[in-house]
């Protein structure tokens, strides 16, 4: 389930929605939302933008079967939408909300690889580093201390 969705500047100048009722336009937005949610995607993994039908869409964005009617006839007028064997797509929903190919899950796992080897050595070289320092500084301490003290008794006979 993705917990986002990509809304685009260019929704505030594109004619298919400045022509829908305000109405609309949130179905508009709470069905693209919802496609998101569900996250149907191919055998190849390209999201679907599949929504589900038509009597459940209603359901799950809590609006009246008219209402919804009423936008599905105007998304589908303006090719935004369509329905396949009593199933609602969201007409490019792939192609506009697709993951980039550095977002998909073999080269996140790669990145994430690379970057815990790279922290696995930095850490390695730190620790090495840090064994060096103390060392030093024990040695500083030490030969600090001894310097100007006087020796106790036991040290003395």
């Amino acid at each position: 389930m993705k917990s986002w969705i990509k809304l685009y500047t260019e929704t505030n100048h594109d004619p298919k929605i400045g022509t829908l009722t305000w109405a609309q336009r949130g179905l508009w937005t709470a069905m693209l939302a919802l496609a998101g949610e569900i996250d149907a995607r191919s055998e190849g993994g390209v999201e679907t933008g599949e929504l589900d039908t038509v009597a459940n869409v209603g359901w799950r964005l809590r609006c009246s079967p008219d209402e919804l009617a009423d936008a599905i006839q105007a998304f589908t007028e303006r090719g935004m939408i369509d329905e396949r064997e009593g199933v609602l797509f969201v007409t490019n929903y792939g192609k506009r909300q697709g993951r980039a190919p550095s977002a998909r899950r073999k080269a996140v796992a790669e990145r994430v690889k690379r970057h815990r080897a790279k922290q696995e050595t930095t850490n390695d070289a730190q620790a090495s580093d840090d064994v060096t320092s103390e060392k030093r500084e024990c040695n500083v301490v030490t030969l600090s201390v001894q310097r100007g003290v006087t020796p106790s008794e036991s040290e003395s006979e």
